[in-house]
């Protein structure tokens, strides 16, 4: 006779319940990401900084809190050293090209406006030919206006002043969050570096003992996958940053440290860095004819050899040292991911969508896959067997065959 089963016993179940808390979890963290950003944001840098506060707690036999604030302090330095340097030239950098946007804007209008005056022409030519219809499907058009959604309309543009009052206690607000939210990092990022094997340690208990071991050796590789990716996005970020400021400075690019940060940001995303590249080359462009310059090629020129110096010593030498096949993601699959995150999550989450994808393959090669293969081999080994001994083996250990079993049954012989 067989052991009645309960629906715990599959495992299908405990993997459903399992991913509903997950998706419960989620769904909280975000209806309160007010407070969970700063968290996990301070969360992320421990994360990054974890690998230097555990080689200084190693190799100069500090305490786990003293090189925590150390490595704190000295990453708060560096900070505000840059800060104090580049700053203020980036500030009037840009102070600059606000101030001369309207001479770009003005020389782009009157270089366009014979185009312009040439499609109004012929639109002109055309509206004279179709008077008459156009007539009549204006008149068509205000017999369909609903008076009550311009009413609606103006009682909405009246209320523009106490929504700039609004607007004042907004930024108010703002500020305040601001102020919060960083402290709130400030903490978490100094308490999660101090305590970070705890933490590790204090999740590692929850994991089932019968399958800790090849747990603990997938998290493992998730983590040498993240940690490589992030950290060397950092690093390619700098590196490309640095680069394209002093290549562009020399190239005369009027905003060079301004454009070469830009890029070096948009570096942290795979293929946006490019972005940077067509603003620098448009702008020394449109600079150069603003200010009275004729055409030369060697505008153009100068500042795309500069790009793809640098992107070839981060491809070729910064990539392969510093992160090297650490995603294990073709470049398709690599774009494909970035397209998915921004239509997914929005612009700032570009970055997270290279090792989510690189964890999804690593769950299904390690986890996904062999229970897929393995079901269907026990499936068809059922069916081949019949009634036989097989069969009873397998109903005799429910826990472990339930699934197979399930779906054999409901497939049929």
């Amino acid at each position: 006779m067989d052991k009645p089963r309960h629906l715990w016993d599959y495992t299908w179940a405990r993997d459903l319940v399992i991913l509903l808390l997950v998706v419960v979890l989620v769904y909280l963290a975000y209806r309160i990401r007010s407070v969970t950003v700063p968290v996990l944001l301070g969360l992320a840098l421990a994360y990054v900084f974890n690998p230097l506060v555990t080689w200084a707690h190693a190799r100069w036999r500090l305490s786990r809190l003293t090189s925590t604030v150390l490595v704190m302090l000295a990453a708060g330095v560096a900070a505000l050293l840059a800060a104090l340097i580049v700053l203020p030239l980036v500030y009037y950098q840009l102070a600059n090209l606000v101030n001369r946007i309207a001479e770009y804007a003005q020389y782009i209008t009157t270089r366009i406006s014979p185009y312009i005056d040439r499609l109004n022409e012929r639109a002109r030519d055309t509206l004279a030919q179709d008077d008459e219809t156009l007539s009549q499907q204006l008149l068509d058009w205000l017999a369909q206006v609903d008076m009550a959604q311009i009413k609606a309309l103006m009682i909405r543009s009246m209320n523009l002043g106490f929504d700039a009052v609004g607007a004042v206690g907004s930024a108010i607000n703002f500020a305040t969050y601001v102020m919060i939210s960083l402290i709130i990092l400030g903490f978490c990022f100094f308490y999660f570096s101090w305590r970070f094997d705890r933490i590790i340690a204090w999740f590692e208990q929850w994991i089932p003992p019968a399958n800790k071991r090849r747990t603990v050796e997938i998290i493992a590789r998730m983590d040498r996958t993240i940690a490589a990716f992030i950290r060397g996005r950092l690093i390619q970020a700098l590196v490309m940053g640095c680069v394209l400021s002093i290549g562009w400075y020399f190239a005369d690019v009027r905003y060079w440290l301004l454009l070469g940060l830009l890029s070096g940001l948009l570096n942290l995303v795979p293929f946006m860095a490019v972005l940077g590249w067509v603003a620098a080359v448009s702008l020394a462009l449109v600079d150069h004819l603003a200010g009275g310059g004729t055409f030369s090629i060697w505008v153009v020129a100068w500042p795309t050899l500069v790009y793809v110096a640098a992107q070839a010593l981060d491809g070729w030498v910064v990539e392969p040292v510093v992160q090297g096949k650490a995603t294990d993601l073709d470049p398709l699959m690599v774009l494909l991911a970035v397209f998915a995150g921004g239509a997914l999550a929005g612009l700032l989450r570009l970055l997270l969508a290279i090792p989510v994808a690189a964890c999804v393959k690593i769950l299904c090669q390690e986890v996904v896959f062999p229970q897929v293969i393995r079901l269907i081999s026990m499936i068809e080994l059922i069916h081949a067997a019949g009634d036989g001994p097989l069969r009873r083996i397998i109903r005799q250990n429910p826990g472990e065959f339930a699934e197979v079993d399930a779906i054999a049954a409901g497939v049929g012989t």
